[in-house]
């Protein structure tokens, strides 16, 4: 997949819980020199406390941001960024720590050429209030919507996504993450036990307001033993513009204009031939024809436009 699209990929992210960067970074190097892409941006969660300052060069090219867990040696979230592009940490979307809401977050703006996006990296202790974090997570989500730039998040969050149905706070949290654009693109579980199966890796998706480009979403799990978490990728793939055409169907617009359009036009046709005509059938055709012909011109096909297909898209709830 990476080969046929490789020339066409915009961004792509990887996303691995690695359990102490001091104690397996010669096996995340390894894992990734293995693979047929050079990730543009790599985060990871739980890094740890462990002597980070002096991993900031294992990955060549690359720029190391992080957020340290403060009150223990465990947690911590990094992001290595391509040289290439230009970052910003943007601190104000950065959400606040607390005994009841452990979590260690950096917020990134990167940009190159034309393509600019926003990255949120997180880790969030397990076992705490997922209603607190979820309603300080809307509020940088709310912060994100203004500035109209595409944002991916990710980060082991502890929520586990197989919930949805069955636990309350985690239908909530997820409605809040829809209700606000943002997609979670991985839906397969990336911590895999002998007795349990959980998506708490995550990868959500904005694709961000008044978004002129057609692009798809490659995402998903690789297989890798590094820890007992699945590392997660998500690639932001660049569309031709003869799929996006296809991608989108033809409709017809029953506006306001365009139903004026048709009466008026039904309102001067010559029915003088349906009158006059002593064969019914002929008459009918006649009708038939002209008819059509009143419809076609008031109600041509047109493409479905981005953002109807993004609204009939968007998932309701019901009350």
């Amino acid at each position: 997949m990476f080969s046929n699209t490789r020339n066409k990929i915009k961004l792509s992210i990887f996303h691995p819980n690695i359990r102490s960067l001091n104690k397996n970074y010669h096996e995340l190097y390894c894992f990734l020199q293995s693979l047929n892409i050079e990730f543009d941006v790599l985060v990871l969660s739980e890094i740890w406390l462990t002597n980070l300052e002096l991993f900031s060069n294992i990955f060549a090219g690359y720029t190391f941001y992080y957020d340290a867990p403060c009150s223990s040696t465990v947690g911590g979230v990094g992001v290595f960024v391509k040289n290439d592009y230009s970052c910003t940490v943007i601190d104000n979307l950065k959400i606040s720590t607390s005994n009841c809401n452990k979590v260690e977050n950096i917020w990134i703006e990167i940009s190159k050429d034309k393509l600019k996006f926003i990255i949120g990296a997180i880790y969030r202790h397990p076992n705490h209030n997922i209603h607190e974090f979820a309603t300080m997570l809307e509020s940088s989500l709310y912060s994100i919507s203004k500035h109209k730039v595409p944002c991916i998040i990710t980060g082991d969050i502890n929520i586990d996504l197989c919930k949805y149905e069955s636990h309350a706070a985690t239908t909530e949290y997820i409605d809040m993450l829809l209700v606000n654009n943002f997609l979670p693109v991985i839906t397969m579980p990336s911590r895999i036990t002998d007795s349990t199966a959980t998506i708490i890796d995550h990868m959500y998706y904005f694709e961000g307001n008044n978004c002129k480009n057609d692009n798809f979403v490659k995402s998903g799990n690789l297989w890798s033993d590094i820890t007992d978490h699945l590392p997660d990728f998500m690639s932001i793939i660049g569309n031709d513009s003869a799929k996006c055409a296809a991608n989108r169907p033809l409709i017809r617009l029953f506006s306001s204009k365009n139903t004026q359009k048709f009466c008026s036009l039904v309102h001067n046709t010559a029915w003088d031939e349906v009158y006059s005509n002593d064969s019914v059938d002929a008459c009918y055709n006649s009708f038939e024809n002209k008819i059509s012909s009143c419809f076609e011109l008031s109600f041509p096909y047109v493409r479905l436009s981005r953002c109807q297909i993004q609204r009939r898209a968007r998932p309701t709830r019901c009350i």
